[in-house]
């Protein structure tokens, strides 16, 4: 009785915090529109999704019985074993989750629950009979198989319709939507909300214990007649409102936010409590027989939802909305990935497929559009200009404007509603994570949100989304085995290793996630700057120079030794180091852009060719500190003999000449100008020590104290040395001749 008593607490524990997790990621589902376009502040945004929710769990009765004997058939296993199940999936899920909202990338708690259960049900009937072919028996894979062909049905259909539906809704009313609202805006409204109407009836309350099975039969005998009576009241309603000025854009997005709310807390509440209750379901037949190995066949049958717990969950649901900033961060990778505005990009390292992808999507429309007469081009091009719309972006300030704008955001409710209320109305197995994912991924690509700057970037990140889901499955159902194996031979004394663990993964993420935040918040400074403080934004820039250039000097000593000590692994590293230091240097040009379109004048232009080469210059210093390390590194690795007493003394001098020319470079700007004839100095003394020493190891080849083949990649590396050198000599010029801009801006 104890040891039930113990896992039924820790199964309601693990349940609260799952609801934290979950609830974190799957928010993105019903607020990235609403958030995205700024149709409401966020406290508003947040109290009517919390109202749909309360609604949709007080719905969520019917959905309980997936986690009871939706997945695996309950009469094959024990009281004991089901509560092995139940644990190993809430344990699994945490940390899936979890994990999932700390990258910030939104997945299906569908998915992940199915394959938890799937994978522990699985392994711990292998356990019990010994024999695939029994254990299978005990499995329900007739669901598994229906969630894989909803992934699948989900991406290519959502985002197909998504992508012509905002291509034909944005032709038509174009960005400067307002004007054309006042003709077309009451049918449109009159689709939308019938859509809307229809999805929180069909998927939002179709578990709802309030609503009978007569209201739901009749219901479905008139389906045609309400949607046409529907659509005429809303239409006629809403060209009203816009007759009036009401913004009924904004009404829309803020009714699918609630009917989407919904809708997730009618069908998705059980991924979150319906394994805590069906735990507190097999404790009370536990209670009644005390018999831990009778048969959960009881489980099969039908148990009413306790609302009160219902109301409970859906609580602490909205309660997780309002304060989980892991939230906010799976939301902010889909309002980023469709931003129409200019954003910090989530996935800057984009992957080889997603730049394959892009470069085969714009030859094949390059082709197509020689085939295509200009002056079409022209007309359609005119209707996707975003500069034309009477409150365009270019205007604005980015701290202020909206991700996208209503009517996508309009659009990306009302196709997402209709698809998965069609989709359930024809029982496909469509998800509601994917589906709007997806819709708001192909709205965006519609709506050239996916420009050739930014495209391969957020490719990258629906590729990395779409491989999560992929991912969630297999993740879950090993991890679930494994946390199931774990509990069968352990019993409930196992929990005492996997709960610590567990709270020490979660710990780590929280680490993770705030380093991300923190990571986050200086880039979109970072742009803010750019875009309206020209004076900071090029302290900014010069500031990262000169912080590049110290990180390249501390790393050179380290080089030297590493080199002459003959440590292949520590040089390894500090090449991979110099990687990231480059890709992090690479944005910095496209800034420098960026804030002379911004606020240069025209007699200002002249300088920035300086900007651009003062930037190279600084990647060039990069690459040369890199191929140093890379052949000093290959040099050990090919096993060459090391370096002898003089050659070392040789190659220390010229490498503390360079880090004392470094130094001075990476101090305060007017520090550098103070200090240009003395770097001037050092650069010539630099070049003249750099070729005696070349000619020394030439003697040292002839009079052979050096093995050529040994001496190739010294040289090579005193070519490079020399190389630096003279970056550096270029950095120092451009940034002499800079000095008329510094006065203006600083």
């Amino acid at each position: 009785m104890e040891i039930f008593i113990i896992m039924l607490v820790v199964l309601f524990a693990l349940g609260a915090m799952d609801l934290l997790v979950g609830v974190a990621n799957d928010a993105v589902n019903f607020t990235n529109s609403a958030v995205g376009s700024k149709a409401a502040k966020t406290k508003y945004i947040m109290a009517i999704a919390g109202v749909g929710i309360i609604i949709g769990a007080l719905s969520a009765g019917g959905m309980m019985e997936i986690a009871r004997k939706g997945i695996f058939h309950p009469d094959g296993f024990t009281l004991l074993q089901l509560m092995y199940i139940f644990l190993a999936v809430m344990l699994t899920d945490i940390i899936l989750l979890d994990l999932y909202n700390t990258l910030g990338l939104p997945t299906s708690t569908t998915v992940s629950l199915v394959f938890e259960l799937l994978g522990s049900a699985l392994v711990l009937a292998l356990l019990k009979e010994g024999s695939y072919d029994k254990a299978i028996q005990l499995i329900n894979t007739a669901s598994a198989f229906r969630i894989i062909s909803g992934i699948v049905l989900s991406v290519v259909i959502a985002f197909t319709v998504g992508v012509i539906v905002q291509y034909i809704i944005r032709f038509i009313f174009t960005f400067d939507y307002e004007k054309k609202m006042k003709i077309y805006g009451g049918v449109f409204s009159g689709v939308a909300l019938t859509g809307i109407t229809f999805f929180i009836f069909i998927k939002g309350l179709k578990g709802a214990g309030f609503i009978t099975s007569d209201i739901k039969a009749w219901v479905g005998d008139h389906n045609q007649m309400l949607i046409l009576g529907s659509f005429l009241f809303w239409t006629a309603l809403f060209q009203f409102f816009i007759i009036k000025n009401f913004a009924v854009l904004k009404a829309i997005v803020l009714v699918g936010t609630g009917a989407l709310a919904m809708a997730f807390a009618s069908n998705d509440l059980v991924n979150f409590i319906g394994v805590p209750i069906a735990g507190y379901n097999t404790f009370q037949i536990f209670s009644q027989s005390k018999d831990a190995s009778l048969s959960g066949a009881a489980l099969a049958g039908n148990i009413p939802p306790d609302n009160f717990l219902l109301l409970i969950a859906a609580i602490v649901m909205i309660l997780t909305l309002y304060f989980s900033k892991k939230a906010r961060t799976v939301t902010k990778t889909e309002v980023s990935l469709g931003s129409q505005e200019e954003a910090v990009e989530l996935f800057s390292n984009a992957n080889p497929i997603a730049r394959s992808f892009i470069q085969m999507v714009v030859g094949v429309m390059d082709y197509i559009g020689r085939f295509i007469p200009e002056g079409v081009k022209t007309f359609v091009n005119t209707r996707f200009d975003v500069d034309a719309a009477n409150k365009g972006y270019g205007s604005r300030r980015f701290e202020d404007a909206e991700a996208f704008d209503l009517l996508r955001a309009s659009v990306n409710i009302m196709t997402a509603s209709i698809l998965i209320m069609v989709g359930t109305s024809m029982k496909l197995p469509l998800s509601t994570t994917f589906v709007t994912f997806m819709v708001a991924m192909g709205t965006s690509l519609s709506d050239r949100a996916w420009g050739k700057d930014n495209a391969v970037a957020r490719v990258s990140g629906v590729l990395a989304v779409i491989g999560g889901w992929f991912l969630t499955a297999v993740i879950a159902s090993l991890t679930a085995g494994f946390v199931v194996t774990l509990l069968f031979f352990g019993g409930v004394y196992s929990l005492l290793g996997i709960i610590p663990f567990a709270i020490y993964l979660l710990f780590v993420f929280k680490k993770v996630h705030v380093k991300r935040e923190e990571e986050y918040a200086e880039r979109l400074k970072e742009l803010i700057q750019y875009k309206e403080h020209p004076e900071k934004a090029f302290e900014m820039i010069w500031g990262n120079v000169h912080s590049i250039l110290q990180n390249v000097n501390d790393e050179m000593m380290d080089i030297i030794k590493y080199y002459e000590t003959g440590k292949a692994g520590k040089l390894n590293h500090i090449h991979h180091r110099m990687n990231k230091i480059l890709n992090a240097h690479n944005p910095a040009i496209q800034h420098i852009i960026e804030l002379a379109n911004k606020h240069f004048g025209e007699k200002d232009l002249i300088y920035i060719p300086y900007m651009t080469k003062s930037y190279t210059d600084v990647k060039y210093v990069i690459e040369n500190i890199r191929k140093i390390t890379h052949t000093a590194y290959e040099k050990i690795m090919t096993y060459h003999t090391g370096l002898s007493r003089k050659e070392a003394e040789d190659i220390e001098e010229i490498a503390k000449i360079s880090r004392e020319i470094i130094k001075q470079l990476s101090v305060s700007l007017p520090e550098t100008l103070k200090n240009a004839d003395k770097i001037k100095n050092l650069i010539k003394k630099a070049h003249s020590v750099r070729e005696e020493i070349s000619q020394s190891q030439i003697k040292r080849i002839k009079q052979k104290k050096s093995k050529v083949n040994a001496s190739i990649s010294y040289l090579i590396i005193l070519d490079e040395f020399g190389d630096l050198i003279e970056n550096l000599d270029n950095l120092l010029d451009n940034i002499k001749k800079m000095k008329n801009l510094i006065n203006q801006l600083i």
